[in-house]
């Protein structure tokens, strides 16, 4: 997958830029080795709360992580809001429906329902997607830049 390939690659180039093992990194941000392994070797994504834990640690976008930008700066919202809010509030602005969003980000529609009525965040690729429909970032997605 190119995406996970331009997350790896971007992980990989934060921790040289540290001089950070995997070990290291696992420790500094509370997780097991193994999953920093199966990031920097492009298996998977790590969950949104990883992410901002990742951007928190090396003072940079989540989305300059996930390989989406190649701007490194961001500027946390002085009011965060949480992805269910920016969610409604984006599909407002863009004047989409949840179907509609779940058609342009290929999704199943009823995920997004079962996303606000449980609470719970999407996985990062379908994070990725919905930003992408939405013409917005991953940060603004997740409530932490305006």
């Amino acid at each position: 997958m190119e995406g996970l390939t331009a997350f790896a690659d971007s992980l990989k180039e934060l921790m040289a830029d540290r001089a950070l093992n995997m070990n290291q990194l696992s420790k500094n941000i509370g997780c097991v080795i193994q999953a920093v392994s199966n990031w920097v070797n492009g298996k998977y994504y790590p969950r949104y709360f990883m992410l901002i834990k990742m951007s928190d640690y090396f003072d940079c976008s989540i989305d300059y992580i996930l390989g989406l930008s190649d701007n490194k700066k961001f500027e946390l919202s002085k009011k965060q809001s949480n992805f269910h809010e920016r969610l409604d509030l984006l599909l407002k602005r863009n004047k989409l429906t949840k179907y509609r969003l779940a058609k342009l980000s290929e999704i199943g529609d009823s995920a997004i329902s079962k996303w606000i009525i449980s609470g719970r965040i999407p996985e990062t690729a379908t994070l990725i997607a919905i930003a992408k429909a939405l013409g917005c970032s991953v940060d603004y997605l997740l409530g932490r830049t305006e």
